[in-house]
Protein backbone atom coordinates (compact mmCIF):
# COMPACT_ATOMS: atom_id res chain seq x y z
CA UNK A 1 0.00 0.00 0.00
CA UNK A 2 3.02 2.51 0.87
CA UNK A 3 4.45 1.57 -2.39
CA UNK A 4 1.44 2.17 -4.19
CA UNK A 5 0.80 5.36 -2.46
CA UNK A 6 4.09 6.80 -3.60
CA UNK A 7 3.61 5.51 -7.09
CA UNK A 8 0.67 7.86 -7.37
CA UNK A 9 2.54 10.78 -5.83
CA UNK A 10 5.15 10.64 -8.44
CA UNK A 11 2.37 10.28 -11.05
CA UNK A 12 1.11 12.97 -9.96
CA UNK A 13 3.92 15.41 -9.30
CA UNK A 14 4.87 14.23 -12.88
CA UNK A 15 2.62 15.37 -15.08
CA UNK A 16 2.56 18.86 -14.63
CA UNK A 17 6.11 19.49 -14.54
CA UNK A 18 7.68 16.40 -16.75
CA UNK A 19 5.22 14.30 -18.73
CA UNK A 20 3.25 16.52 -20.53
CA UNK A 21 0.71 12.94 -21.67
CA UNK A 22 2.65 10.54 -23.66
CA UNK A 23 5.86 10.25 -24.82
CA UNK A 24 7.04 13.50 -23.09
CA UNK A 25 10.52 14.42 -24.31
CA UNK A 26 13.74 12.17 -22.13
CA UNK A 27 17.14 12.84 -22.98
CA UNK A 28 18.93 10.35 -25.22
CA UNK A 29 21.80 8.58 -24.08
CA UNK A 30 23.52 9.27 -20.42
CA UNK A 31 25.55 12.18 -21.87
CA UNK A 32 22.92 14.25 -22.61
CA UNK A 33 21.14 13.68 -19.35
CA UNK A 34 24.12 14.72 -17.23
CA UNK A 35 24.18 17.85 -18.64
CA UNK A 36 21.00 19.31 -18.22
CA UNK A 37 18.80 16.77 -19.88
CA UNK A 38 20.01 18.49 -23.61
CA UNK A 39 18.40 17.03 -26.67
CA UNK A 40 18.34 19.73 -29.39
CA UNK A 41 22.09 19.74 -29.11
CA UNK A 42 24.26 16.92 -29.40
CA UNK A 43 27.68 15.28 -29.23
CA UNK A 44 29.87 13.02 -31.31
CA UNK A 45 28.25 9.67 -29.69
CA UNK A 46 25.24 9.30 -31.64
CA UNK A 47 22.77 9.95 -28.90
CA UNK A 48 20.71 13.13 -29.62
CA UNK A 49 17.15 14.28 -30.27
CA UNK A 50 17.97 16.71 -33.74
CA UNK A 51 18.54 14.44 -36.16
CA UNK A 52 20.95 17.06 -38.16
CA UNK A 53 23.90 15.56 -35.68
CA UNK A 54 24.00 12.04 -37.28
CA UNK A 55 26.74 14.02 -39.65
CA UNK A 56 28.88 14.33 -36.23
CA UNK A 57 30.05 10.74 -36.02
CA UNK A 58 32.66 9.36 -38.14
CA UNK A 59 32.42 5.77 -37.33
CA UNK A 60 29.01 3.29 -37.51
CA UNK A 61 27.69 3.74 -33.48
CA UNK A 62 25.66 0.77 -31.78
CA UNK A 63 24.46 2.24 -28.61
CA UNK A 64 21.70 0.78 -25.68
CA UNK A 65 21.14 2.90 -22.54
CA UNK A 66 18.72 2.07 -19.55
CA UNK A 67 17.18 4.44 -16.65
CA UNK A 68 16.48 1.04 -14.33
CA UNK A 69 13.64 3.46 -12.93
CA UNK A 70 13.05 7.63 -12.99
CA UNK A 71 13.18 8.27 -9.00
CA UNK A 72 14.46 4.44 -8.53
CA UNK A 73 10.87 3.19 -8.68
CA UNK A 74 10.93 -0.03 -11.43
CA UNK A 75 7.90 0.46 -12.82
CA UNK A 76 9.05 3.97 -14.53
CA UNK A 77 12.10 2.46 -16.00
CA UNK A 78 13.28 3.54 -19.64
CA UNK A 79 15.66 1.38 -22.00
CA UNK A 80 17.01 3.22 -25.23
CA UNK A 81 18.80 1.54 -28.23
CA UNK A 82 20.35 2.85 -31.80
CA UNK A 83 22.21 2.71 -34.04
CA UNK A 84 24.20 5.41 -36.53
CA UNK A 85 25.65 4.61 -40.04
CA UNK A 86 28.25 7.43 -41.88
CA UNK A 87 27.95 7.47 -45.18
CA UNK A 88 30.03 10.09 -47.28
CA UNK A 89 28.11 13.07 -47.06
CA UNK A 90 25.26 11.97 -44.97
CA UNK A 91 23.94 10.27 -42.08
CA UNK A 92 21.57 7.32 -41.30
CA UNK A 93 20.35 6.01 -38.27
CA UNK A 94 17.71 3.87 -36.64
CA UNK A 95 16.25 3.84 -32.70
CA UNK A 96 14.22 2.03 -30.04
CA UNK A 97 12.85 3.03 -26.65
CA UNK A 98 10.15 1.71 -24.12
CA UNK A 99 9.22 3.57 -21.19
CA UNK A 100 6.92 1.85 -18.48
CA UNK A 101 5.47 -1.54 -17.13
CA UNK A 102 2.63 -3.52 -17.95
CA UNK A 103 0.47 -1.02 -16.61
CA UNK A 104 1.54 1.68 -18.79
CA UNK A 105 4.20 1.15 -21.22
CA UNK A 106 5.26 3.66 -23.87
CA UNK A 107 7.46 2.19 -27.28
CA UNK A 108 8.98 4.20 -29.84
CA UNK A 109 11.23 3.63 -32.90
CA UNK A 110 12.50 5.73 -34.88
CA UNK A 111 14.57 6.07 -38.60
CA UNK A 112 16.49 9.04 -39.15
CA UNK A 113 19.27 10.42 -41.75
CA UNK A 114 20.84 13.94 -42.59
CA UNK A 115 22.52 15.30 -44.95
CA UNK A 116 25.37 18.13 -45.64
CA UNK A 117 24.22 21.14 -47.52
CA UNK A 118 26.67 24.85 -48.62
CA UNK A 119 28.75 26.13 -45.80
CA UNK A 120 29.29 22.86 -43.80
CA UNK A 121 25.34 22.43 -42.28
CA UNK A 122 23.21 19.74 -41.63
CA UNK A 123 19.68 19.02 -42.53
CA UNK A 124 18.33 15.32 -40.86
CA UNK A 125 14.70 14.26 -40.81
CA UNK A 126 13.40 11.61 -38.39
CA UNK A 127 10.10 9.33 -38.54
CA UNK A 128 9.36 8.30 -35.27
CA UNK A 129 6.12 5.62 -34.60
CA UNK A 130 4.44 5.78 -31.60
CA UNK A 131 2.70 3.05 -29.31
CA UNK A 132 0.79 3.47 -26.23
CA UNK A 133 -0.27 0.84 -24.01
CA UNK A 134 -2.36 0.64 -20.69
CA UNK A 135 -3.49 -2.40 -19.21
CA UNK A 136 -7.31 -2.74 -19.73
CA UNK A 137 -7.79 0.06 -21.64
CA UNK A 138 -6.37 -0.79 -24.64
CA UNK A 139 -3.56 0.65 -27.24
CA UNK A 140 -3.19 3.33 -29.93
CA UNK A 141 -0.38 4.52 -32.49
CA UNK A 142 0.67 6.91 -34.36
CA UNK A 143 3.48 8.65 -36.62
CA UNK A 144 5.43 11.77 -36.49
CA UNK A 145 8.39 13.92 -38.40
CA UNK A 146 10.89 15.15 -36.64
CA UNK A 147 13.29 18.40 -38.61
CA UNK A 148 16.51 19.23 -37.81
CA UNK A 149 19.52 21.78 -38.57
CA UNK A 150 23.01 21.92 -37.01
CA UNK A 151 25.57 24.81 -38.42
CA UNK A 152 28.99 26.03 -37.10
CA UNK A 153 28.68 29.83 -37.61
CA UNK A 154 32.12 30.74 -36.49
CA UNK A 155 35.11 28.20 -35.10
CA UNK A 156 34.23 26.69 -31.41
CA UNK A 157 30.20 27.81 -32.18
CA UNK A 158 27.61 24.94 -32.86
CA UNK A 159 24.29 26.20 -33.46
CA UNK A 160 21.19 23.38 -33.27
CA UNK A 161 17.84 23.85 -34.32
CA UNK A 162 14.93 21.24 -33.52
CA UNK A 163 11.57 20.77 -34.70
CA UNK A 164 9.80 18.20 -32.70
CA UNK A 165 6.33 16.56 -34.09
CA UNK A 166 6.12 18.92 -36.49
CA UNK A 167 3.30 17.06 -38.44
CA UNK A 168 1.08 17.93 -35.25
CA UNK A 169 0.38 14.08 -34.98
CA UNK A 170 -2.22 13.09 -31.91
CA UNK A 171 -2.60 9.59 -30.35
CA UNK A 172 -5.80 7.92 -29.41
CA UNK A 173 -9.56 8.63 -29.76
CA UNK A 174 -8.94 11.75 -27.87
CA UNK A 175 -6.58 12.60 -29.96
CA UNK A 176 -3.59 13.64 -27.55
CA UNK A 177 -1.43 15.23 -29.05
CA UNK A 178 2.46 14.13 -29.13
CA UNK A 179 4.31 16.50 -27.78
CA UNK A 180 5.11 19.17 -30.04
CA UNK A 181 8.09 21.84 -29.67
CA UNK A 182 10.55 24.21 -31.03
CA UNK A 183 14.37 23.94 -29.73
CA UNK A 184 17.26 25.80 -29.98
CA UNK A 185 20.92 25.47 -28.59
CA UNK A 186 24.37 26.90 -28.94
CA UNK A 187 27.36 25.09 -27.96
CA UNK A 188 31.01 26.51 -27.44
CA UNK A 189 33.94 23.81 -27.53
CA UNK A 190 37.43 24.02 -26.48
CA UNK A 191 39.18 21.51 -28.46
CA UNK A 192 38.48 18.32 -27.20
CA UNK A 193 38.75 19.71 -23.43
CA UNK A 194 35.59 21.45 -22.62
CA UNK A 195 32.27 21.91 -23.89
CA UNK A 196 29.50 24.22 -22.75
CA UNK A 197 25.60 24.04 -24.04
CA UNK A 198 23.02 26.56 -23.05
CA UNK A 199 19.99 25.17 -24.54
CA UNK A 200 16.06 26.76 -25.03
CA UNK A 201 13.07 24.55 -25.66
CA UNK A 202 9.47 25.93 -25.86
CA UNK A 203 6.89 23.26 -26.07
CA UNK A 204 2.74 23.75 -26.85
CA UNK A 205 1.03 24.50 -24.13
CA UNK A 206 3.55 24.65 -21.54
CA UNK A 207 6.05 27.42 -20.25
CA UNK A 208 9.78 27.65 -22.21
CA UNK A 209 12.34 25.73 -20.70
CA UNK A 210 16.18 26.34 -20.25
CA UNK A 211 18.78 23.95 -19.96
CA UNK A 212 22.06 24.19 -19.00
CA UNK A 213 25.01 21.82 -19.35
CA UNK A 214 28.71 21.37 -19.07
CA UNK A 215 31.83 18.38 -20.07
CA UNK A 216 35.16 18.90 -19.10
CA UNK A 217 37.04 15.80 -20.76
CA UNK A 218 39.79 15.50 -18.22
CA UNK A 219 41.77 13.01 -20.46
CA UNK A 220 41.12 10.83 -24.17
CA UNK A 221 39.14 8.46 -22.29
CA UNK A 222 37.81 10.62 -18.86
CA UNK A 223 34.71 13.06 -18.81
CA UNK A 224 33.02 14.65 -16.01
CA UNK A 225 30.07 16.56 -16.72
CA UNK A 226 27.09 19.05 -15.10
CA UNK A 227 23.74 20.64 -15.72
CA UNK A 228 20.67 22.16 -14.77
CA UNK A 229 16.80 23.13 -16.00
CA UNK A 230 14.26 25.41 -15.45
CA UNK A 231 11.57 22.15 -15.73
CA UNK A 232 12.28 21.16 -12.27
CA UNK A 233 14.53 22.49 -9.28
CA UNK A 234 17.05 19.83 -9.01
CA UNK A 235 21.05 19.21 -10.31
CA UNK A 236 22.10 16.94 -12.70
CA UNK A 237 25.92 15.56 -12.86
CA UNK A 238 27.70 12.47 -14.33
CA UNK A 239 30.98 10.99 -15.94
CA UNK A 240 32.06 9.16 -19.24
CA UNK A 241 35.08 6.15 -19.25
CA UNK A 242 36.39 5.33 -22.61
CA UNK A 243 38.12 2.26 -23.38
CA UNK A 244 39.09 1.39 -26.85
CA UNK A 245 35.86 1.04 -29.09
CA UNK A 246 33.83 1.33 -25.95
CA UNK A 247 32.62 4.08 -24.27
CA UNK A 248 30.81 3.95 -20.83
CA UNK A 249 28.70 6.65 -20.04
CA UNK A 250 27.20 7.46 -16.15
CA UNK A 251 24.29 10.04 -15.00
CA UNK A 252 22.61 11.13 -11.85
CA UNK A 253 19.18 13.65 -12.02
CA UNK A 254 18.65 14.76 -8.79
CA UNK A 255 14.33 16.25 -7.90
CA UNK A 256 14.56 17.96 -5.03
CA UNK A 257 11.24 16.22 -4.31
CA UNK A 258 11.35 12.97 -5.88
CA UNK A 259 14.97 11.82 -5.34
CA UNK A 260 17.15 10.25 -7.81
CA UNK A 261 17.34 8.93 -11.30
CA UNK A 262 20.38 6.98 -12.75
CA UNK A 263 20.67 5.89 -16.04
CA UNK A 264 23.90 4.45 -17.95
CA UNK A 265 24.66 3.78 -21.63
CA UNK A 266 27.13 1.93 -23.49
CA UNK A 267 28.43 2.63 -26.82
CA UNK A 268 30.32 0.88 -29.27
CA UNK A 269 31.97 2.81 -32.31
CA UNK A 270 34.14 1.64 -34.82
CA UNK A 271 33.89 -1.85 -35.16
CA UNK A 272 32.56 -2.37 -39.16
Amino acid sequence: MKRARMISLTLGLLVPVLVRGAFECKPSGARNAAMGGISVAGGVDGWTGNPAHLLRPGSILIGVSLTPGMFELPELSLVRAMVVVPAGGSGFGCSFSRFGSDLYRETEGGLSCATGVAGGAALGASLRFFHLSIGGYGNASTAAIDLGLCMQPIPAFTVSLAMMNCTGSSLGACREEIPRSLGAAIEWSVEESLCMVIEVRKERGFPIAVLWGGEFNLTRSFSLRAGGTTEFRGVDAGAGIAWHAIRLDYAWRWHWSLGGTHTLSCTIEGLF
